[in-house]
Parts: C-alpha cells; sequence; structure tokens
C-alpha cells in the first residue's frame, strides 16, 4: 500500500472522538463541555500504547508513524525526560526534530515532577513545540493546586488556536486575581491567534473566597483579537474575571454554562458584537 494509505489507517486506528473535537476553532452549536476535559486517563494510555507499537513493529512503520506518536503529548512525568528528547531530535534530524510534528499538549492536572510555583518545564516544552495548535488542562477529581506564572521569560505562541482549561480545585487564598497568578494567563496573554477558548469548574472551584470585594483586584487588560469563541462551564459564583478588562474585538458566540454572575461582566462589555449566545446546561 502507499504510505499515504498506511498513514491513513494508523490515524483511524488511534484516533478518538475527543481529539477530533479538540481540533475545532469554530462555534459548533449544542455541543456539550469537551471530552478533551473529561475523557479517561486509561482510554488515552491504550491510545498511546498502541502508537507506540505501531513505531515498533518494523523500520519503515516507525519512520512512517512518528508523526503520529508525538502528534499528541502529555506532560504528567519525566517532563525533563521528554524536554532532553525533544532536543535531542532537534540536533539529530533539524526542523525541530519530533516537536516539529506536535499539535496537541495535555498538561495533567496530576502533577509528578515539576514545580506548580514555577512550572518552567512545562513552559520549555511549549517552547520547544513551535506548531502547537491545542492545549489542554483536563478535570481533575482530586485536590490539585493550580499551575502558577513562570518566573522568567514565557514563550509566544503564535499557532495555538484553541485553550480548553479546568480551574484547580483548589489553591492558595493569596490568588486574588486569577490573570496575575496562573499559568493560564501566561498562555493567553501570549497566544495572539487563540480563537477558541474553554473554562471550567466545578462547585470546588474556590480561586476567590466568596466574600470578595472588587477593589481587592487590581485592573488588569486582556487582550484576546482573534477569539471567536468562548465557553464558560463552571459553578464558581465566584467572578472569574474579576478586576480583568477584556478586549476581544472579534469575540461572536457566547456559550453560557456558568452562573449569570460570571458571564454578566462578559454580556456587559462584549454583548453588541455577539452574534451567538448559547444557554448550555451541564
Amino acid at each position: 500500500l502507499p504510505q499515504e494509505i498506511w498513514l491513513h489507517i494508523f490515524r483511524l486506528s488511534t484516533s478518538t472522538s475527543e481529539k477530533q473535537s479538540a481540533a475545532v476553532t469554530e462555534y459548533q452549536p449544542f455541543r456539550p463541555i469537551e471530552s478533551a476535559l473529561t475523557g479517561s486517563w486509561w482510554i488515552q494510555k491504550e491510545i498511546f500504547d498502541a502508537k507506540r507499537t505501531i513505531v515498533l513493529v518494523c523500520k519503515a512503520w516507525r519512520i512512517l508513524a512518528m508523526e503520529i506518536l508525538y502528534e499528541e503529548i502529555r506532560i504528567r512525568h519525566s517532563t525533563q525526560g521528554l524536554l532532553a528528547g525533544l532536543e535531542r531530535s532537534s540536533k539529530e534530524l533539524g526542523v525541530d526534530g519530533y516537536a516539529r510534528w506536535v499539535r496537541r499538549i495535555i498538561i495533567d492536572p496530576v502533577i509528578l515532577d515539576f514545580d506548580v510555583f514555577n512550572p518552567i518545564g512545562v513552559a520549555l516544552v511549549l517552547a520547544r513545540c513551535t506548531s502547537v495548535e491545542t492545549i489542554i488542562r483536563p478535570i481533575t477529581q482530586s485536590a490539585n493546586p493550580p499551575l502558577c506564572r513562570v518566573r522568567s521569560d514565557f514563550p509566544t505562541l503564535p499557532t495555538v488556536k484553541r485553550v480548553d482549561w479546568w480551574l484547580a480545585s483548589a489553591g492558595p487564598n493569596r490568588h486574588k486575581n486569577l490573570w496575575s497568578s496562573d499559568f493560564l494567563s501566561h498562555v493567553l496573554e501570549n497566544a495572539p491567534d487563540l480563537r477558541y477558548l474553554t473554562i471550567s469548574g466545578n462547585r470546588m472551584t474556590q480561586m476567590f473566597t466568596s466574600n470578595f470585594d472588587l477593589h481587592d483586584y487590581p485592573s488588569h487588560t486582556l487582550n484576546l483579537p482573534s477569539l471567536t469563541t468562548l465557553h464558560l462551564d463552571c459553578d464558581s459564583q465566584d467572578p472569574v474575571f474579576a478586576g480583568t478588562t477584556l478586549e476581544c474585538p472579534n469575540l461572536n458566540c457566547l456559550v453560557m454554562g456558568a452562573p449569570l454572575s460570571v458571564c454578566l461582566p462578559l454580556l456587559n462589555a462584549c454583548g453588541a458584537r455577539l452574534r451567538i449566545v448559547e444557554i448550555s446546561r451541564r
């Protein structure tokens, strides 16, 4: 068979609806919260094992299927080993090595080997993967702390078009402003072509105390020039965008799966430009 057909067969055998959903960058009506956020880790592991098996069959399949193996990477453990492998392949193969195939990065909520208060390893992986299009932080049922901002230069992410982010269920109370303390703010500020953003959370999400004072939140402007679709899906009554002025000149689709107290600031700021407002139910 021609290589193109083999490659198509490999993709079909290792593809899921979650992957297809994560590649969408335009509004599609009445879609549930993306299964990329809720997908089973064990299913993803089985898919990865299948890809790894394919590349081990023979040299010809390895050359052909390495692209599929690296299309999606998950940052969970052995972060330094992942970085070393990407750097080594760049030296051996040139043109960014295996990193040039990465299109989707999952930042696992179960953190095993990097500092959540200065996740420089995660930032270095993002910097190495210059063609990444989707960044995901999936749902966790345990109380894991949020990722904080990196205490160094953060890479520009010109190819990122979609971000799906689950807000951590626990975090220090000093985090008065999500956009000045969380890793997500770094990602959004450095993704000029971001078009689709999902922010999700549950009733355990306590990024802010319930007795808040808006004057406690420092003023901050978040500029998302290319964003067209924003999907809010959280139960928290707290103001996710407190103290933040949103600049979204191209936002035209808002999916409201959050309390009105969360969505109202967005409606006040961007309502005149919206073409579609979808009321979703969790």
